[in-house]
């Protein structure tokens, strides 16, 4: 059990936790938090949930029932009924379904007499309740009594009452006054069965002692159903014995116990009325036997009334229908007595269980009266063929209870007694032995472990140097990669001051173009040809100018100037702007757009497809064609510029977008490349919250794509 729940502590979170821990801190601690990682385990404590089970209401009235069934008569239909439950609701916790086999055990020992099923059904019993013997030990002490009434009826007749007595040395330890009544009544109807009747007699009474100290007044078995069968149990006893004013006085306890307590339970008012009407047919019994006939005949034929119905004790009613013939007989009412005997042949005849202890003292009884019928009525032939009958079944059941009655049940259980301290005694050894054993292992475990440490010690000395020396080393070399790094700092900063000096150079002489192109634009006498070629100039000059711009804020952010355009006409102005260059190597841009709206940065979107449009035409051979276009995709726009050039290698489609990058290649034509184009145009989509790949074609060239929402907002 201990390793079970350390095994189920392995995989707690704690533990994980733990384990993570040790591999992450220091090594010189590894040691102590394995030892803490141990002790967590070995003194862990882990419970299961307890099983809930079906609601009460529902298990009372599904009992009810089996129970009625089982008082019919209808033992295979009873069983089939319980089964039948348990495969249908699968909620039984294990104590109910204990219950199941409790309810089968009393039908396959007491009814069909059906010892392999019952040792099937013990076997099943043991198995519900293994590792939970101790949290149920009424339901333990039970399956313990099962298994000793089985051998008994198998004739081991030892081990049968061995069986009883590790029940009760088990009870002993586990149970109160009260739960060790049943133990005690055990015994009591070993002794009755045995027909030691006046020593059955203490065991009884005690056994209704260790009932009154029970606190549960809302039990009906140990309110009433107990206590009640052991009152009629001791009357019999009694009777037995030829003491029948006790007996007549201990019925009579058991009627009052149950008039007086049946007001508590009327939810049992069926089982109470059963009660009472066997107490009224042994009651009867005994007063026929006392010579009060008129009395006998009124109480057993209230009794037959009662029980003679289904679901009702049957077999009961049957013992009282006997002890009313017998009265007829002795009165000489032989006709009464013959009608009796004759309405109860057709039930015996229906009896097919093999052995059955109630049934065959009944069917001993009826043969007995049948005879003593017979010769009464003068039939000597029939008389004497009943009398061989009685004869021979008498005989027959007297060898079978022979074995058992001969056995001496306190010399059983003082062998037994011997027995099992001798076990305790053997387990006692191993276990020292296993103690022992364990101490050795768990010093030499220890010694382990401080050799270890030791050796570890000795090593963390030696290598404690050696870091201290490697620290040093570290330490120099990170002073002089921060000298490097300060150092590359002011080169990227004297680079960057020289760059906004070039750049600030070039921004002027393209500013003073364009202003003049803007003063001959002013000019109304130019052609409209002219017009446009100069328009296409200014524009391209102030897009050197953004270019320019841009390429100062580069590791800035971008701020945009957005406003709500028609992306098919953007789309036409770029193609129109860069044609004429095209028209340089024979080639056709064709622009292809939907009038769909987009708000954004017209100029820096514009330069972006002017960069792109410039590359395709740079890449692509003479006389191909370049393709613009702009497509819908959901809330996004997807634009496309498409051509029939070299393409792009696959190892440079991710690297073309970075800035400085090495990815260079000369134009078609030997048009050179400075690499910085695409990485601008990649800053400017980003500010769109946009996306910008290539993708190669399989026939040959390339796509840009760009990928900007509908409203960047």
């Amino acid at each position: 059990m201990l390793w079970h729940k350390c095994l189920i502590l392995l995989h707690s979170p704690f533990v994980n936790y733990m384990s993570l821990c040790f591999f992450s801190i220091h090594t010189s601690n590894k040691i102590i938090y394995l030892i803490l990682i141990i002790v967590c385990v070995a003194f862990s404590n882990c419970a299961k949930k307890e099983e809930a089970g079906v609601e009460k209401e529902f298990l009372v009235k599904y009992h009810n029932q089996a129970v009625t069934l089982r008082g019919s008569n209808d033992i295979n239909r009873a069983i089939r009924y319980v089964d039948s439950v348990h495969n249908a609701v699968k909620e039984f916790s294990r104590p109910q379904r204990w219950q199941k086999h409790n309810f089968k055990i009393d039908i396959y020992l007491n009814r069909a007499s059906d010892l392999k099923k019952a040792r099937i059904t013990i076997d099943s019993m043991y198995s519900i309740l293994e590792g939970i013997e101790e949290k149920y030990p009424e339901m333990y002490i039970y399956t313990k009594f099962f298994e000793g009434d089985l051998l008994l009826r198998g004739a081991n007749y030892n081990a049968g009452l061995i069986k009883y007595y590790e029940a009760e040395n088990f009870g002993r330890t586990h149970l109160t006054p009260c739960a060790m009544s049943v133990f005690t009544n055990k015994i009591a109807l070993i002794k009755y069965r045995q027909k030691r009747y006046a020593e059955a007699i203490p065991y009884f009474k005690k056994s209704l002692n260790e009932l009154s100290t029970c606190a549960e007044m809302d039990d009906f078995g140990k309110r009433i159903l107990n206590p009640q069968s052991s009152l009629n149990t001791i009357g019999l006893c009694f009777e037995k014995i030829g003491m029948l004013d006790s007996a007549i006085v201990y019925y009579k306890k058991g009627i009052a116990l149950i008039n007086q307590r049946k007001t508590d339970f009327p939810k049992h008012t069926k089982g109470i009325t059963t009660a009472l009407a066997v107490f009224y047919g042994n009651l009867g019994g005994t007063y026929l036997l006392n010579g009060d006939n008129i009395l006998a005949e009124s109480l057993l034929k209230e009794s037959i009334k009662i029980n003679h119905k289904r679901g009702f004790e049957i077999m009961d009613a049957h013992s009282a229908e006997l002890k009313l013939a017998d009265l007829y007989i002795k009165t000489n009412r032989l006709t009464e007595a013959k009608v009796l005997l004759n309405s109860l042949t057709e039930e015996i005849n229906n009896w097919k269980h093999p052995y059955n202890n109630s049934e065959q003292q009944l069917l001993l009884r009826f043969k007995e009266l049948n005879w003593k019928l017979l010769d009464r009525s003068k039939d000597v032939p029939a008389a004497y063929t009943a009398f061989k009958d009685y004869s021979l079944l008498k005989d027959s059941l007297g060898n079978l209870e022979k074995s058992i009655n001969e056995k001496d049940l306190e010399s059983v259980f003082k062998i037994a007694k011997n027995e099992y301290e001798l076990e305790l005694l053997n387990k006692s050894n191993k276990l020292t032995t296993i103690y022992m054993w364990s101490a050795i292992i768990s010093s030499t475990f220890l010694i382990v472990i401080l050799v270890l440490i030791i050796t570890y010690l000795k090593r963390y000395k030696r290598h404690n140097l050696s870091l201290k020396k490697l620290n040093q080393e570290v330490s120099e070399k990170n002073g002089q990669l921060e000298n490097a790094l300060s150092a590359l700092q002011k080169s990227h900063e004297d680079n960057y001051r020289m760059m906004k000096i070039i750049y600030h150079d070039l921004r002027s002489p393209i500013g003073g173009m364009t202003m003049a192109i803007g003063l001959m634009l002013e000019d109304e006498h130019h052609t409209t040809e002219d017009r446009e070629m100069l328009q296409m100039i200014n524009t391209s000059g102030q897009d050197a100018i953004g270019l320019i711009n841009d390429m100062l804020q580069i590791n800035t952010d971008v701020e945009l100037a957005k406003e709500n355009i028609k992306l098919d006409e953007l789309l036409q102005y770029c193609s129109a702007m860069l044609q004429y260059k095209a028209e340089e190597k024979g080639q056709i841009i064709q622009s292809i757009s939907e009038p769909i709206d987009i708000e954004i940065d017209q100029e820096k979107i514009r330069r972006v497809l002017n960069n792109l449009l410039s590359n395709a035409i740079k890449f692509s051979p003479f006389q191909s064609k370049i393709i613009l276009s702009g497509i819908k995709q959901g809330s996004n726009i997807l634009i496309s510029c498409e051509d029939f050039g070299i393409g792009v290698p696959e190892d440079q489609l991710e690297t073309i977008f970075d800035m400085f990058t090495e990815a260079k290649r000369m134009g078609t034509m030997g048009e050179v490349t400075f690499g910085m184009g695409l990485a601008i145009c990649r800053q400017i989509v980003n500010a769109h919250k946009g996306q910008i790949w290539c993708e190669n074609k399989i026939e040959g060239g390339s796509i840009f794509k760009i990928l900007l929402p509908l409203n960047i907002n």
